[in-house]
């Protein structure tokens, strides 16, 4: 499993993106997902985040890193505590 610098202590992190297309992060009772296409020939970041039991998408987005991606997931996942 790859940790990301920006990995909080309380995060619970599966999946490794050198070996997946996708990353979970689960923090405050929140899950992130993050996934990469390729679609467009450089690859994009996009992620979700929902309550963790539900389906319903809180907020979503895409960023051109995964830092960036990761850094937009830690913001609002702070902002749900």
């Amino acid at each position: 499993m790859t940790i990301f610098a920006s990995a909080q202590p309380t995060d619970k992190l599966i999946g490794d993106l050198t070996t997946q297309n996708s990353m979970h992060v689960e923090r405050n009772g929140h899950a992130a997902h993050i996934f990469i296409s390729n679609n467009a020939g450089a690859p994009l970041f996009h992620y979700t985040v929902h309550r963790i039991g539900s389906p319903e998408i809180l907020h979503w987005g895409q960023e051109p890193s995964m830092a960036e991606a990761r850094s937009a997931v830690d913001e609002v996942l702070d902002s749900k505590t």
